[in-house]
Order: structure tokens, then sequence, then C-alpha cells
């Protein structure tokens, strides 16, 4: 059985933070294992959180680091974590990402039809409806990276793209040990989109659409 790991990072939004995790662990199809790391949020996030959850979930980690390293270093100690449990697949997303119910279980489904691909990504929609279009977007340049969003229009079907986000990618685990971690010193800007064209030597993205099995 294909096994995930979902990471989320956080700083000062609990209330945030909580939605999204409560948005993971109600999935149909939920992953096998959730690590929160938290970049010593100064809110009481922790506190609120415990109370929230049910940590004793040998599933469920929630680890606070030392000092606010920044997104990058978050989601690399989250990812060192993920790699050191029998997950196949890893999840990264940040603590405003709300998955849509069902998206665990159409990640899935897409493994198993598209067994060549090694990331994986729904979308990132806006509160209007629309699609963030700063989440996916193709390389237009390739020796000055100049890229450019994908079009509302493309999103009425699959398709495959360049760039991603820290926002709902699901990525290999034989990707990620090939790639290694996150570039900790980006601290929050560019890391993703550096991390993304390491994972690009292997392959286009595949954005899929959650369609009911």
């Amino acid at each position: 059985m294909t096994k995930i790991a979902c990471v989320i990072v956080t700083f000062n939004r609990k209330a945030l933070l909580a939605e999204a995790i409560e948005s993971v662990l109600t999935q149909p199809e939920a992953p096998e294992y959730v690590f929160v790391i938290d970049n010593a949020s100064t809110d009481g996030t922790e506190a609120f959180i415990q109370q929230q959850f049910d940590f004793d979930d040998q599933h469920l980690v929630y680890v606070r680091c030392q000092q606010n390293l920044g997104g990058s270093a978050g989601f690399a100690t989250g990812i060192r974590l993920a790699l050191q449990t029998d997950c196949d697949w890893i999840s990264i997303s940040d603590d405003d990402s709300i998955f849509q119910t069902g998206y665990f279980a159409a990640m899935r489904r897409a493994i198993v039809t598209q067994p060549q691909q090694g990331v994986f990504s729904g979308s990132v929609l806006l509160p209007n409806g629309h699609h963030d279009a700063m989440h996916r977007e193709m390389i237009t340049n390739s020796q000055t990276l100049t890229v450019k969003p994908i079009a509302e229009a493309d999103y009425a079907q699959d398709f495959k793209y360049d760039i991603f986000s820290f926002v709902g990618i699901l990525m290999s685990r034989g990707i990620v040990e090939r790639i290694g971690l996150p570039e900790q010193d980006y601290f929050i800007r560019f890391d993703d989109f550096e991390y993304a064209l390491r994972a690009r030597k292997y392959g286009q993205f595949l954005r899929t659409c959650l369609k009911s099995s």
C-alpha cells in the first residue's frame, strides 16, 4: 500500500493551522503520517494545537523549532523526518493550505494511473474560486528562468507544468532522495522555486483534477 507523509510548516497562525490539520486528518484515505513543524511561533500555537488534536497518536507529530529559521528550514526539517518513516510519497504545504475533501484519495488514484510521474499536485484556489496563478507556472526561457502562469482555462483538465510552490505538492520519495532537502538559507522566498528546478530534472509536474472515483 502506498504510504504518504504530510509535512505542514507554520508560524504564528494557529487558527489557520488547526483548520489545515483538520482538513488533512478528516480526509478519506488520509496520509499515514502528519508532521507539523512550528517555526518557534509566539502566539501560543503549541498549547492551542495540543488542545485541539491528539498528538499521542504516533502518526501525528508536532515539532517546535527553537528559533525561526524560515519556511525553507521548516520544510527541510519536516521532509527529513518524513524520510525516516516508511512513506512512499511526501506532501508539502503551508499552514494556510486547506485541503479539499477527497484530495488525497485523488492523489492516490493518480499515483496508480500515472506510475511514471514523480510529482503531483492539485490546484490552489483563491476565496473567490479563481485559481491562484503564482503556484503553478511554466518556464518560458530556460536561460533567464522567466515563467508564466497557467491560464485559467487550462485548469479544466489535467496539465503538466514546470514550477510549483510549497502549497499542496506531492513528491515521490525517490525524487526527494535524489534532489535532497530544500535549501535552508533561502529563509522564505524562492526556496520552492529552486526546489522545483531540482525536481524538474526528473520530469514535469502533473496537476490533476479531483475527480470522483
